[in-house]
């Protein structure tokens, strides 16, 4: 039995016929946004041939930190950078939101 991948046998068949009712509805130059997994880079699966017109790309991330005290500190946690061998923890919100950003805009 073949192994089941999330994206190419769930999401992206959703997101296209998502897409598809979004357009026929709206027309076709509206925007269709799409996003993977939370804290996820993007998937190699999601190829040209799931790419509707007018597709964005929008993924977020969670900072932890936040989300489990509820408050802003003085460093922020990127789960992503983390992954890349503690890459992630920034310490000063200034300095936390600069390079959360920087790393966004230089994909």
């Amino acid at each position: 039995m073949a192994q089941l991948d999330w994206y190419i046998d769930f999401y992206l068949p959703f997101y296209m016929k998502w897409a598809k009712t979004v357009q026929d509805i709206s027309g076709p130059n509206k925007m269709v946004f799409a996003e993977p997994i939370p804290n996820q880079f993007c998937p190699p699966q999601w190829t040209s041939e799931f790419q509707p017109p007018n597709f964005v790309y929008a993924p977020h991330w969670y900072d932890l930190r936040v989300l489990f005290e509820r408050a802003y500190g003085n460093f922020t946690v990127n789960v992503q950078g983390l992954a890349m061998v503690c890459r992630g923890l920034y310490l000063g919100l200034a300095k936390a939101l600069t390079r959360v950003l920087f790393r966004a805009c230089s994909r």
